[in-house]
């Protein structure tokens, strides 16, 4: 029986929380090499200049033929990947006469609370250097697309983990007095899933305005 692929891939500690809440199925991550020029279409489609096609693994072929080919590099449908996500070790506290056990992994998404002052050892471990043994959380992949970062709807907003929030401000009333008032924000998109997006991506050149091509993950959490 032919092994599952698995492939690391980092969440920050906003989007791991809503993994474990339910509240995430999928995850949106910009191609990196964008298409050479215009015009294109997209999504397994041979088209003039791109063809982005996640089952073929050969290099993108000469510009001069009219198209590329891409290979999704988080994997395929019914593969799975591991997360990577801040952790840390705190060691087991003896037991009676007993030596100390292997030291507990915590992690800064869900313990960073916790009363580990007194026993804590070093500092917490950025998410690239987590080992697969001490990942806890394990996806299955359940569809793979492309499509335009700005295409995203309010609900694939939604299945990202994100959702409509409060905004509290103060307004002057009709005697001259503040009061504290709020407000809804529009959609998920553009209040917080674009705002989160432009925080990780626009540095890199993916940002929100420039609305690149992005593989569109859908998965699903399955026992580790």
């Amino acid at each position: 029986m032919t092994a599952i692929k698995e492939r690391p891939i980092l969440f920050t500690g906003e989007m791991v929380r809503a993994i474990l809440d339910g509240r995430k199925t999928q995850t949106r991550r910009a191609i990196k090499q964008q298409p050479p020029h215009q015009p294109f279409q997209l999504a397994g489609e041979i088209s003039r200049d791109w063809f982005v096609d996640n089952r073929d693994d050969r290099r993108p072929l000469p510009d001069v033929l009219g198209y590329w080919r891409k290979k999704c590099p988080y994997g395929q449908p019914y593969e799975r990947l591991w997360v990577r996500e801040t952790w840390g070790t705190v060691p087991m506290r003896k037991v009676g006469s007993c030596a100390c056990r292997d030291d507990e992994i915590i992690f800064k998404a869900s313990d960073c609370c916790l009363p580990y002052d007194d026993q804590y050892i070093g500092k917490w471990k950025p998410s690239i250097y987590m080992p697969r043994w001490a990942s806890r959380i394990l996806l299955e992949i359940t569809d793979i697309r492309v499509e335009r970062l700005n295409d995203i709807s309010e609900s694939d907003a939604t299945e990202e983990g994100f959702y409509p929030v409060c905004h509290f401000h103060d307004e002057m009333d009709d005697q001259g007095q503040l009061q504290e008032v709020f407000d809804y924000t529009e959609t998920p998109v553009e209040a917080v899933f674009a705002e989160t997006w432009d925080r990780i991506n626009e540095k890199r050149g993916f940002g929100w305005a420039e609305n690149p091509l992005v593989w569109v993950v859908e998965f699903e959490r399955i026992e580790a």
